[in-house]
């Protein structure tokens, strides 16, 4: 605990190799890869509760199966340079949605309605902008790394609740896989990402919905197991001390020939 990072992290002997979409790490006759992607669009609708679907889910296609690491980064925009950034887009784009470009550019108008919804929260102190960079790095064996990409990239994009689109950049990613370092963005990197157009400007509502990682609770490690409310696995015994309740009263509430009485059974003979 008490060595460098870099000492702790790397073994005597492992080679590394930096390729054009990632980084290979070879010791011995295993070797594994590293991929960092990074986040390039938002969901239209997206809420804080929906993060743990992705970190654990019954359907294996529909959350994370490799290690990786989630790694996020703001700075706030002071409030006059926001409200001067959205005053500048709400009057360019209020040009643009009411000519004729909006025949040719119909998300024209979308984005001047957005940007006038930003300028009035801004103006009312309920939101600030912010400069945000998300990046997740993937991690697992070379033989499988390409399934767990692909795999990614579609669980990210088509899951009922997402839409978030990423992308691995070419070339750069020694400096992503970098960046999730501790402390690595505030030694200069902030301004290399800023360069390489991959630091977004978000409003703190976008921000609080990525922020912290949620996952589903843990059960009371013994009893049944059932899914949970976020499709994860638990353990549910009500006589648990580890069941966060003041009694052992449950309400059970569901369809007809569904499972009620099974269910019961269960939790009393458990």
């Amino acid at each position: 605990p008490h060595q460098d990072l870099n000492a702790q992290i790397t073994k005597i002997g492992c080679e590394t190799h930096i390729e054009r979409d990632g980084i290979v790490f070879e010791y011995g006759n295993k070797k594994h890869k590293a991929t960092t992607f990074v986040l390039s669009k938002l969901p239209k609708a997206y809420a804080l509760y929906n993060t743990a679907d992705y970190l654990a889910h019954i359907d294996k296609s529909a959350s994370l199966t490799c290690p990786h690491i989630f790694c996020i980064a703001f700075k706030m925009i002071s409030d006059d340079k926001a409200r001067s950034r959205a005053r500048s887009k709400y009057f360019s784009l209020e040009k643009q949605a009411n000519s004729m470009m909006v025949r040719i550019f119909p998300k024209l108008r979308d984005q001047f309605n957005e940007w006038t919804k930003i300028r009035n929260d801004l103006e009312r102190d309920e939101i600030r902008l912010c400069d945000v960079y998300t990046s997740v790095t993937l991690f697992s064996d070379i033989e499988s790394h390409t399934k767990h990409k692909s795999q990614f990239k579609n669980v990210m994009k088509s899951a009922s609740h997402g839409g978030f689109e990423v992308e691995s950049p070419l070339e750069i990613q020694l400096p992503l896989f970098l960046s999730s370092f501790p402390g690595a963005l505030s030694e200069g990197m902030w301004a290399d990402l800023k360069r390489a157009s991959l630091v977004r400007t978000r409003t703190t509502w976008n921000l609080v919905n990525l922020l912290p990682l949620i996952g589903d609770w843990k059960g009371s490690y013994t009893g049944f197991i059932a899914p949970g409310m976020r499709n994860q696995l638990a353990c549910i015994d009500i006589f648990s001390d580890q069941v966060p309740t003041d009694n052992n009263n449950v309400a059970i509430a569901a369809g007809s020939g569904v499972g009620k009485s099974v269910l019961t059974q269960t939790m009393i003979t458990r």
